[in-house]
């Protein structure tokens, strides 16, 4: 059951007073002083809060490819029921971590990132309390850095019967490290 306040003026709530008075046998009339009503306007009630329902497919798995160290993506979280009050907070998370800047309903880049396997998910909060979205899997693809000086120039005369070997090196490591060539 749930308790509902109604703002009632004077003479409407003594008339209730009366009618009640007289279905309980009792036939004198209430009269309330102007104090009386001068208490009931001060009560203040807090008006009922409740959390938003998050849609348990969002955010969706991901994966994204590394510029620098930062990446450019898409998660979301969606709302599939409202809260009371609609009035939402968002907190986005990098392996645990505050995403610093995420704040809104859509994640769409994330700074400071490694490449590798990691794990990303939203915080949304009212003055209910606050509701954790599912944990999305995010893959950060990179790839290898070449070292510029290979492969080494190589000259070959063309009356004789040589042959030439090249190479690539590879000085940073790309995710996943497995290459073709």
């Amino acid at each position: 059951m749930t308790n509902k306040m109604y703002l009632v003026e004077k003479e409407i709530l003594t008339s209730i007073a009366n009618v009640i008075r007289n279905k309980t046998g009792k036939s004198d009339k209430i009269t309330f002083p102007d104090e009386f009503f001068d208490e009931i306007t001060n009560i203040e009630t807090t008006p009922p809060t409740s959390l938003p329902a998050l849609n348990s497919s969002y955010p969706m798995d991901g994966t994204a490819v590394l510029s620098g160290t930062s990446i450019t993506t898409t998660f979301n979280v969606v709302i599939s029921v409202p809260g009371i009050p609609a009035d939402y907070s968002y907190t986005w998370y990098l392996d645990g971590q505050i995403i610093s800047g995420a704040n809104s309903s859509v994640l769409s880049k994330i700074n400071n990132i490694s490449s590798g396997k990691h794990n990303v998910y939203c915080e949304v909060t009212n003055e209910a309390g606050t509701v954790t979205s599912r944990i999305a899997s995010l893959e950060v693809y990179s790839l290898p850095i070449l070292d510029s000086s290979y492969p080494k120039d190589f000259s070959i005369v063309e009356s004789a019967n040589g042959s030439a070997s090249f190479e690539v090196k590879i000085t940073t490591a790309g995710y996943p490290n497995s290459y073709t060539y």
